[in-house]
């Protein structure tokens, strides 16, 4: 049904539709030519003698010899016509079959003209009409790429609003991320003074109550204060092991212990000392006197050189840290 709605196709089946019309006459027309031509040659009637009845017998026999003659002249003038009338049908078969073919070809030349003048002024036209049809298509799309590139390029406008937006935005809250981040700090700074000042005092607290424990050898008599004050260090020890002076309570223990001859213990006590403070030449100096207690002591040899090398090895350390301290 798309055929019939453009004009150009109706008017070029009209023109195909007259051109058969056409060629259908003019085959007619040199069909009835040859027919006509091909029936001209009927052969040529004799019309009979009269000859007189009544002769002369002289006559007769010359008109007899006569005749006969004639007979032969009339045989040999129909052969002779028969003869051209037979070269006259060739001729005019001939000349029929060159008037068919002439005029079919002059038919077909004609038709075959037609046909291309009509292709060449059609077919132009029909793809002028196409390309106008596909150009207001192209156009059609190039108004819809058009409208889209303006809708992206508003869309774009807008993103760009909003980023821009979006930065002043990212701005503000990093504004206000950096003062948060500086209130944070000068109030992580401020907690950290207060927590330190908090568990200096609870250390301050703590080793209060701990000299406290400690001042009451000092209270003590001499028959009972060896024993009493060994039973208050210890019990600090194991109240406040986390005392800011445990070290020296580890030196004071410890040299109670050598006093009452217990030197491994006493080394033990000073072993501790050292471990929480060992830059303290005395706790070296003690420990060596350990030692060669020990050794006093040992009856096994091997054992014997053993802490006598440790107590030269602690003399040495405290009297390096004795160098230093001065």
């Amino acid at each position: 049904m798309k055929f019939w709605e453009n004009d150009l196709n109706k008017i070029l089946f009209f023109l195909l539709v007259v051109l058969v019309i056409f060629l259908g006459f003019v085959g007619y027309g040199a069909y009835q030519l040859k027919a006509k031509n091909t029936s001209g040659g009927d052969s040529v009637k004799t019309q009979p003698e009269n000859f007189p009845t009544q002769v002369d017998t002289n006559r007769c026999w010359q008109i007899s010899q006569l005749r006969a003659e004639n007979v032969e002249l009339k045989k040999q003038l129909e052969s002779m016509k028969n003869k051209i009338e037979d070269e006259g049908k060739t001729v005019d078969d001939l000349k029929g079959e060159i008037a068919f073919w002439f005029s079919f070809g002059s038919i077909l030349v004609t038709a075959i003209t037609m046909i291309v003048a009509i292709i060449a002024i059609v077919v132009p036209l029909y793809n002028m009409s196409e390309i106008k049809e596909k150009q207001q298509e192209v156009e059609e799309k190039q108004k819809e790429v058009e409208e889209k590139q303006q809708e992206v390029e508003e869309k774009q406008k807008e993103v760009e609003e909003k980023q821009k937006k979006f930065e002043e935005k990212q701005k503000e809250v990093e504004a206000d991320l950096k003062s948060a981040m500086n209130s944070y700090n000068k109030m992580k700074v401020q907690i950290e003074s207060i927590n330190k000042k908090v568990a200096q005092a609870k250390q301050d607290a703590y080793d209060a109550e701990a000299s406290a424990e400690i001042s009451r050898i000092f209270y003590m008599n001499d028959t009972n204060g060896m024993n009493e004050a060994i039973k208050v260090y210890e019990e600090v020890i194991e109240k406040y092991p986390n005392y800011s002076n445990i070290e020296n309570v580890y030196l004071n223990l410890g040299k109670l212990k050598f006093d009452t001859g217990e030197y491994a213990v006493a080394l033990g006590y000073y072993e501790k000392a050292i471990n929480k403070n060992n830059a303290n030449e005395v706790f070296y100096s003690n420990r060596a006197k350990c030692y060669r207690k020990l050794a006093e002591n040992e009856q096994d040899p091997a054992k014997k050189a053993d802490y006598i090398a440790k107590a030269e090895e602690d003399k040495n350390t405290a009297e390096e840290l004795k160098q230093k301290g001065k």
